[in-house]
Parts: C-alpha cells; structure tokens; sequence
C-alpha cells in the first residue's frame, strides 16, 4: 500500500512539474509556436537572411527563424536556465509534434528549433 501511495504522489510530482514548466515558459512557447506554425501553414523557408526576431515579453529570449530553423538565444545571461536546460525545455515541449524534427544547441551554443523536412 505504501509502494502505491509513493507512486501516485511520484506522478502527482511530475504533473506538477510539467504544469509549473508550460506557466513559466508560456511566452517563450507562444513565440516558439509562431514560427513553427508559420512554417507549415505560410512559409516554406525564412531564407538564409532569416525572418523578423521576435522576443519574450520580459525580453528574456530573442526568437529568429533562419530557413527551416528557429533560433532561441538567451538576452540575460545571469540566471535563468542554462542552455542544456532550456533545450530539454523545449525538446519536452515539442515531444510528439511531427512538424519538429530535433530541438539542439548549435554550434555557437544557442538553440535551434529544426522544422526542416
């Protein structure tokens, strides 16, 4: 009986979690989903000058699309997520969506959204 009641609060827990992470990056999710839907429904590709920037309300984030990319760089480098935590963030966030591909840091370090097909 007590291995049941762990259990369900373990879940419990991970809802919890789960909720607290899509209230706190709402808006940077809101943002994110722009871009990926734009790519589906209205652009092909951004081009390699890449689209208009668009950033958080806090202007935490600076979200620009390059091509059939999205990138995600941070604008306050003291606190906040690392950059390996953020990309779990959004790998979570977009599990199961087929129009992304792979959520991973670049080369430079920032993270980058790929819709490519």
């Amino acid at each position: 009986m007590k291995t049941i009641n762990r259990i369900f609060i373990l879940i419990i827990a991970a809802a919890a979690l789960t909720a607290c992470n899509e209230l706190k990056y709402k808006d940077l999710f809101e943002q994110t989903d722009y871009f990926v839907e734009q790519l589906e429904t209205t652009y092909q590709s951004y081009g390699l000058a890449g689209g208009e920037p668009r950033y958080t309300s806090d202007r935490e984030y600076r979200i620009m699309p390059i091509g059939r990319l999205i990138n995600v760089r941070k604008e306050k480098l003291d606190g906040g997520p690392s950059y390996e935590e953020l990309k779990d963030i959004l790998k979570s966030h977009y599990k199961g969506d087929k129009r992304v591909n792979d959520v991973f840091i670049n080369g430079y370090g920032t993270i980058m959204i790929d819709c490519r097909n």
